[in-house]
């Protein structure tokens, strides 16, 4: 059964500029963006890293981070909502929640 799920090689997405956003009661608190390019280490020597230890034949998702650090200032609160948006990948947004109430669900299970 072939996925529908799309798949994405260090090549296409070698000039990704991720951003982060994060929003308290509708307002914009912290946002910033930077490029893959900007990384430590080339995407494709990350990789190799990778499979040197360890054998992936359906894949693997290598999270490297965004180097996107907001300032001692901003501190996320209950209900804030962090949004990060990857080009040529996609978005994501959560919404922040504090306190074991938020996961008693799991514990439903």
């Amino acid at each position: 059964m072939k996925s529908s799920v799309p798949v994405r090689t260090s090549k296409s997405v070698a000039s990704s500029t991720p951003a982060v956003s994060s929003e308290r009661e509708g307002a914009t608190i912290f946002e910033d963006r930077t490029g893959t390019d900007r990384l430590a280490r080339p995407l494709d020597e990350l990789i190799s890293y990778l499979y040197r230890a360890e054998n992936f034949p359906d894949g693997a998702w290598l999270s490297t981070g965004t180097g996107i650090v907001p300032p001692d200032e901003v501190s996320l609160r209950d209900g804030d909502v962090v949004h990060v948006e990857i080009d040529q990948l996609g978005a994501l947004s959560n919404t922040v929640r504090i306190g074991r109430s938020h996961w008693d669900y799991l514990e439903q299970r």
